[in-house]
């Protein structure tokens, strides 16, 4: 881990010769990453969508590169990438994604703020969906990550340790649409690591949840603050034949949850969201 933090400390030197002081650098690069977003539907081809995303990328780490990143206003940035802020400030997730070869690629960054060293240290995620076997089981890393777009971000604390969950969406655009709960925690080390150990609701250990279902259904996957749980649609085949092939799965009109609970996400299921004192 010394030579992680080492590299990272050159990059912020670096980062102090290229940007200095100036903030007319980093809205520049803030206005380039927004006009090249706003060509990827026009973009002629997979390969050229493919070259604009990884422009975006690039960009965005220079951003990061600035010794007082964390501090920096990315509110501009959410017009064409998702920018999330976890409640305590620490975590920000960036994250887009690009049409591919039918399919989509994503991309994103990890911002995190060690307020003990007053820095904030980024990571890319590399986008590895294609080749990771059972995801639902795997803890990952930001080399190797689930890619989406995650919409929302919420933070649980029990006693020193927090944990960041993250709602994200994967629009396939051919059979099926997935959505996503994520898990994040920053180590010891200061490496973020996705994934937690929790049931889904079949009672098997997993590290994430990951919903597969029709891409002409739409499905619901929120927090809910009078029910202070992740609250999401329950999912079934449109007939039993179809069992398992989640290209023919939909919502069924009822609802599960997670719920935090000293250190621990219950999965619950049959949840009445109409009633706010639900316990």
């Amino acid at each position: 881990m010394k030579k992680l933090f080492f590299v990272l400390i050159l990059s912020f030197s670096f980062s102090t010769v290229f940007f200095g002081q100036n903030p007319q650098q980093i809205d520049a690069r803030i206005d380039s990453i927004i006009s090249i977003m706003s060509q990827v539907k026009q973009a002629p081809g997979d390969s050229m969508r493919l070259v604009l995303g990884q422009k975006a990328a690039q960009f965005l780490e220079e951003i990061l590169m600035y010794p007082l990143n964390w501090k920096l206003d990315y509110s501009r940035l959410k017009s064409v990438i998702s920018v999330q802020e976890s409640q305590d400030k620490l975590v920000k997730v960036f994250t887009w994604g690009v049409p591919y070869k039918g399919d989509m690629r994503y991309f994103g960054f990890v911002l995190y703020h060690d307020k003990k060293a007053h820095e904030g240290f980024f990571f890319e995620l590399k986008d590895r969906s294609d080749q990771i076997k059972n995801p639902e089981k795997k803890y990952l890393t930001p080399d190797q990550w689930y890619g989406c777009v995650y919409y929302d971000i919420r933070t649980f604390k029990y006693r020193r340790r927090r944990v960041y969950v993250l709602l994200g969406a994967d629009p396939d655009g051919q059979l099926l649409n997935r959505k996503i709960v994520e898990f994040l925690t920053i180590r010891k080390s200061g490496l973020p690591r996705f994934g937690y150990p929790i049931r889904d609701e079949f009672n098997h250990p997993v590290k994430r949840l990951i919903f597969e279902y029709n891409n002409q259904a739409s499905m619901l996957l929120q927090w809910n603050k009078d029910l202070k749980m992740i609250v999401f649609d329950h999912l079934s085949p449109s007939q039993p034949k179809f069992k398992g092939l989640h290209q023919f799965y939909g919502p069924d009109f009822s609802y599960d949850g997670l719920k935090f609970v000293k250190g621990k996400f219950i999965y619950e299921m049959d949840l009445d969201v109409r009633d706010k004192n639900l316990k």
